[in-house]
């Protein structure tokens, strides 16, 4: 379901959770640019932890979750059982202790999630090397390698817009 740039913001997502978070057939959520803020959050962390739920892929860029919105939204993603996919960037946050401690919470129990797209926010080096070093300690399982990859591209690309 594609509903980028749609202004319905904050308000339209905790709508749509109401269907959304008991939908077990839509595989893709696209709602880039629609003015979400952290008051969706618990909304997205809703139809992101329904157990029969198929979603493969959700992105969220160009809205303004901020570090409290998208650190909800990572718990979600980490009990989503047909994640493979997030999208978050240029949502307006910045690596502090409380999004490490969540993007380590998500990459450790969410093993099927190999692709997070953190670009055009607030990435330092600090941000970048552990984000590496969670990445790194899932090694031993399928996909690690692809998802190091993936995430040092994101990274790279998030950090460059800091230059």
């Amino acid at each position: 379901m594609k509903l980028d740039h749609n202004e319905f913001g904050s308000k339209g997502v905790i709508e749509l959770s109401k269907s959304l978070a008991i939908n077990p057939v839509l595989r893709i959520l696209s709602l880039t640019y629609c003015g979400i803020d952290f008051k969706a959050a618990q909304a997205l962390f809703e139809i992101l932890i329904y157990t029969r739920s198929a979603l493969e892929e959700i992105n969220l860029s160009g809205n303004m979750l901020g570090g409290e919105g998208v650190c909800k939204v990572l718990f979600g993603a980490s009990v989503a059982k047909s994640l493979k996919k997030i999208l978050l960037a240029d949502n307006q946050f910045q690596d502090d202790d409380e999004f490490l401690k969540a993007i380590a919470f998500c990459m450790e129990k969410n093993k099927k999630l190999a692709r997070y797209d953190f670009k055009y926010n607030n990435i330092t080096d600090r941000g970048k090397t552990e984000t590496k070093r969670f990445f790194r300690s899932q090694n031993d399982h399928r996909g690690a390698c692809r998802r190091e990859r993936l995430a040092r591209s994101a990274i790279r690309h998030s950090t460059e817009d800091l230059r």
